[in-house]
């Protein structure tokens, strides 16, 4: 699997994440009961603050790998002899 599908998966399951906390918050609104938003955001904030880092890392062109730079051979020292004065 390549990485840009699995980038795109990885924001399918974000948004399904998001859509599952706001029908359930909406359903707690409509039944009445109190919503302590804090420790219901918590969790899914957690996981889609991870997953949107996934996805943008995923979604990134792969950086490229480290290249071989050819090591050069140590110069020789000089063969000639030196000139007497």
């Amino acid at each position: 699997m390549s990485r840009r599908i699995r980038g795109l998966l990885v924001a399918l399951v974000l948004l399904g994440v998001a859509a599952f906390t706001v029908i359930k918050i909406q359903g707690m609104l409509q039944r009445g009961e109190p919503v302590f938003w804090l420790a219901e955001l918590w969790a899914p904030a957690a996981v889609l603050s991870i997953g949107l880092v996934t996805c943008i890392e995923f979604l990134l062109p792969q950086a490229p790998l480290a290249v071989a730079v050819p090591v050069l051979a140590a110069s020789k020292p000089s063969t000639r002899k030196k000139a007497r004065k």
